[in-house]
């Protein structure tokens, strides 16, 4: 019974919008001025360690699906999102859904699961960086729908990179959200070029 509970805190989208406007009001201003000023930096870093994820992304995917390997199929959450971008015939409503994956969702994502758990258990702690990981994972796990491997194995590679980026940028929230954003649009891309594709 605690893990419905649990499961029914990380659909309170509320608590993530606050939290999500506490870590503006906190750290807007050096998001934005790091943003003007480090740009080019932002954005190698950010390629990089894109191209990481992906790379290790596939490779586990790819490795799950050669086994046959049940767990190599998309979550329940992506499942979602695909039926959303290739059935729907309604324009805005991919558009909002688009939205809200690659801009919404990443700033408010990572002004949680980063920004607000690093800065509540401290940056120097080991169990921040559990704390990041565990609460991404299962924020995106469908309870009583799937098993929570799928969402373990969907979402893993990603939320180390993304822990990994807020560290080594010296704890600078605007490279998690970038790097956040752009896997959301490389996924989009892939389900709308080919939704069957494997290894997403």
């Amino acid at each position: 019974m605690w893990t419905a509970k649990l499961f029914w805190f990380f659909k309170l989208w509320w608590i993530y919008l606050l939290i999500a406007f506490w870590t503006f009001i906190a750290h807007g201003k050096q998001m934005w001025l790091s943003l003007t000023r480090e740009r080019e930096k932002i954005f190698r870093k950010v390629f990089l360690f894109l191209l990481g994820i992906i790379l290790a992304h596939f490779l586990l995917k790819f490795s799950l699906y050669w086994f046959k390997s049940e767990y190599s199929l998309p979550s329940v959450l992506i499942n979602k999102q695909i039926k959303l971008l290739t059935s729907n015939k309604k324009v805005w409503k991919i558009m909002l859904g688009v939205l809200v994956s690659c801009v919404v969702a990443p700033l408010v994502e990572e002004c949680v699961f980063r920004y607000f758990i690093f800065e509540i258990l401290g940056k120097n702690n080991p169990f921040s960086y559990f704390a990041s990981y565990l609460t991404f994972i299962f924020s995106h796990w469908q309870w009583g729908k799937e098993n929570f491997l799928f969402p373990f194995f969907q979402y893993s590679v990603a939320t180390i990179g993304f822990i990994w980026i807020y560290r080594q940028s010296n704890w600078n929230l605007i490279y998690p959200i970038i790097l956040h954003s752009i896997v959301n649009v490389v996924l989009i891309a892939i389900i709308l070029i080919n939704p069957n594709f494997p290894f997403i």
